[in-house]
C-alpha cells in the first residue's frame, strides 16, 4: 500500500470496505463543522469533515455542569441581589439549549460565570500537577464588547485571556494568579467563539475556572475587572466551559461527573514492516513524517496522536 486517502467520504468508505482500515473510539464525541454547527457523534462513529478525519487522544474534562452552566456546579450572581440575571437554555452551537445568558443590571458588578470551586462541588486539583487547557464556547450574540476566560484562585488572583468578541482577536493575557499563559487563541464556529490557552505552572489547590463580560480589552486584575463592568441590559452567552490535560481538543460535554471522551483509534492493515510514514493535515498544518516505523505481529499500525487531529492523507513507504 503506498497511500491512504482520508480526505474524501467515498474514499473512506472504500478503505473501510475492503478492510484497509478500521476505526473505534469508546465513547460519544463531538465536532464542530465547517458552518459552525457542533455534531455529536456516537460511540465508534468516525468523524469525517471536509478537512479530514478526526484523530485524537483520550482526554477529560473536569468540570461539571460545563454546558448550561447551571446552579449545582456553577455560580452567579442572582436577580435577587441586584447584579444581574441569569438565564439557561439558551440554543448552543449543537442546536440545543447548552449554553446559559447573563444579562447586567448595571450596578457595578462582574457579568459571567464561575465553577463552584470552592465550595468543593466544581474544583479541580489537578491543574497543580501538569499542564491543562482551558476553553469555552461564546456567541457571538453576546453584546459585551470583550471576554475574559480565566483560572482563579483563592486570593482572587487570576491568570488567563480577554478577546474581542466582535473579531475574535486576544486583546490581552496575564498570569497575577501565577502560572503561565501560553497558545491562547480564539477559533471561528459560525456564529460562536472558541477561546483557549494553556495554563501551566499553577499551585493553586481551590480553581475557579470563570468566564466575564467587560468593556476593557486589557483587564488583567479582579480590580481591573470589575472597574470594566458591563453597563445595564449588556450581555454574556456561554457554555461548553473545559479543563483539560494537555494541548485543547474537541468540545467534552459533562453531566454530574467529568468526563472522558475515549481516543479515536485508526488503524492501518500494513504487513509487518519498516515504514516511513507522512501524515497530511487539513487543516493548514505542515506535513508530518514518522521515519523508521516497525509494525509487527501482523496487528498494523495503530496511528498515534499527530501534530493536527485533522488527517487528509497517509502516505506509507518502505523505509530506506
Amino acid at each position: 500500500m503506498s497511500s491512504t486517502d482520508f480526505g474524501l467520504y467515498e474514499g473512506w468508505g472504500a478503505l473501510v470496505a475492503s478492510g484497509v482500515v478500521s476505526f473505534a473510539r469508546g465513547s460519544a464525541a463531538w465536532t464542530f463543522g465547517a458552518d459552525g454547527t457542533l455534531v455529536a457523534y456516537s460511540a465508534g462513529e468516525h468523524r469525517l469533515l471536509d478537512a479530514g478525519l478526526v484523530i485524537e487522544p483520550a482526554s477529560t474534562n473536569l468540570l461539571k455542569g460545563n454546558t448550561a452552566l447551571d446552579g449545582d456546579f456553577w455560580f452567579y450572581f442572582d436577580d435577587f441581589d441586584g447584579r444581574q440575571v441569569t438565564i439557561g437554555g439558551i440554543t448552543g452551537p449543537d442546536g440545543t439549549a447548552s449554553m446559559a445568558q447573563a444579562t447586567s443590571n448595571g450596578i457595578g458588578e462582574n457579568v459571567g460565570f464561575a465553577s463552584s470551586a470552592y465550595a468543593q462541588r466544581n474544583n479541580m486539583p489537578e491543574l497543580r500537577f501538569q499542564a491543562h487547557s482551558i476553553s469555552a464556547i461564546v456567541s457571538g450574540t453576546s453584546t459585551a464588547p470583550y471576554c475574559v476566560l480565566i483560572a482563579k484562585n483563592r486570593s482572587l488572583e487570576m491568570s488567563g485571556i480577554c478577546f474581542d468578541i466582535a473579531t475574535g482577536a486576544v486583546t490581552n493575557t496575564f498570569t497575577e494568579g501565577g502560572g503561565t499563559v501560553s497558545g491562547a487563541k480564539v477559533t471561528a464556529h459560525g456564529a460562536f467563539w472558541r477561546p483557549s490557552f494553556e495554563l501551566d505552572g499553577w499551585t493553586h489547590d481551590e480553581t475557579r475556572i470563570e468566564l466575564y463580560g467587560t468593556t476593557s480589552d486589557s483587564v488583567s486584575t479582579m480590580a481591573e475587572l470589575e472597574a470594566a463592568a458591563l453597563p445595564a441590559g449588556e450581555t454574556l452567552v456561554g457554555g461548553w466551559v473545559q479543563a483539560e490535560a494537555g494541548a485543547v481538543t474537541s468540545p467534552i460535554k459533562t453531566g454530574s461527573s467529568s468526563a472522558t471522551r475515549a481516543a479515536d483509534q485508526l488503524v492501518l492493515a500494513i504487513g509487518d514492516g519498516t515504514y516511513d510514514i507522512e501524515a497530511q493535515f487539513g487543516d493548514g498544518t505542515a506535513a508530518q513524517t514518522l521515519a523508521g516505523i516497525e509494525v509487527s505481529g501482523g496487528a498494523g499500525w495503530t496511528v498515534p496522536a499527530l501534530n493536527s487531529p485533522l488527517i487528509t492523507d497517509i502516505i506509507v513507504r518502505a523505509a530506506a
